[in-house]
């Protein structure tokens, strides 16, 4: 059996998490789960998100210890999180990059 499409459960290990506070639009970035030597750019990428009016979820995945990438206080830095949204699934009316 093979699966292809989007992924639409979470998996247990995806667990729950806090976003950072706010009513500001949630803008997911997460890049590769395998080792790409991405700790720079994944601090670029928060650095980046720190100067927007939105709320940032970076994920690592685990080839980068998130208490190792430097992000500003509305940037969330984790290994994992659940796909769906906070307030629902995402659509073609509401995406996720940006909500």
């Amino acid at each position: 059996m093979r699966h292809i499409g989007p992924r639409l459960d979470d998996p247990a290990w995806a667990g729950e998490l806090e976003l950072p506070a706010g009513d500001a639009p949630l803008a997911l970035v997460g890049l590769s789960s395998s080792f790409m030597d991405q700790r720079t750019v994944l601090e670029r990428i928060a650095e980046a998100l720190g100067t927007l009016p939105v709320r940032g979820l970076l994920t690592t995945g685990p080839a980068v210890d998130p208490a190792t990438v430097r992000a500003p206080g509305n940037v969330l830095v984790t290994a994992a999180a659940p796909h769906h949204r906070p307030r629902g699934r995402p659509s073609p009316e509401r995406p996720v990059l940006p909500a």
